[in-house]
């Protein structure tokens, strides 16, 4: 095998690594042991410290886990189950938090979405601070018009450590701040993607050689 086809190979293996770097669970808080006290018709008020959310502990404040069914006239971006990170306070500042195995200098994307309501912000943004790692970022839902919103928001970050922690913290807002469908993938480098389609240029060669040689 020649030192380009090698190089090639190796960018594959890369790509495939990559493809299997990420470990974040219940990204949209789909399963836990949903507490049946207190709630309020489909809401469940989470204290610091709890982990009754699958792979997620709650940071700071308080925090309200929100199920379908629920009397706020609100659904998920992604399944039955969502967050609000204000709780049952005015302007919470809730948060739940996560450590993920990653790979050393491997660029990432945290993609997640933020919910707002007319209803319980009364026409104002919200905001929220995701952090991944070091790398951290405020971000706000600008659709003060309608009774359920979500808007997607990613944060790119390259891995500093062999754990990574991915952590949602309430910013601003009057009553709601909504968190669901929370990902993180791997986003593989110009470098990379560029020696898999010499990979695939040079194998497509290889092969048609091969067959014209029969």
């Amino acid at each position: 095998m020649n030192i380009r086809l090698s190089g090639v190979f190796v960018a594959l293996l890369a790509l495939a690594e990559i493809a299997h770097a990420s470990d974040l669970l219940n990204g949209s808080f789909e399963t836990g042991t949903f507490p049946t006290m207190p709630t309020e018709i489909g809401s469940a008020k989470l204290l610091p410290n709890s982990t009754v959310i699958g792979g997620w502990t709650v940071i700071n404040h308080e925090i309200a886990w929100i199920d379908q069914g629920n009397r706020y006239g609100l659904t998920a971006s992604d399944g039955n189950r969502f967050l609000d990170l204000t709780g049952w306070m005015t302007n919470g500042q809730g948060g739940v938090s996560q450590t993920i195995s990653t790979i050393v200098g491997t660029h990432y994307r945290l993609a997640f979405d933020l919910g707002n309501s007319i209803n319980y912000n009364y026409g104002n943004s919200n905001s929220l601070l995701a952090s991944a790692g070091s790398t951290s970022s405020i971000f706000s839902n600008t659709n003060t018009s309608s009774t359920n919103s979500w808007q997607k928001f990613t944060l790119d970050f390259v891995a500093r450590d062999i754990n990574t922690n991915i952590e949602f913290r309430g910013n601003s807002s009057t009553h709601y701040i909504g968190l669901d469908n929370v990902t993180v993938t791997a986003v593989p480098e110009t470098e990379t993607y560029a020696m898999f389609l010499v990979g695939l240029g040079l194998m497509g060669g290889i092969t048609r050689r091969r067959s014209k040689a029969k």
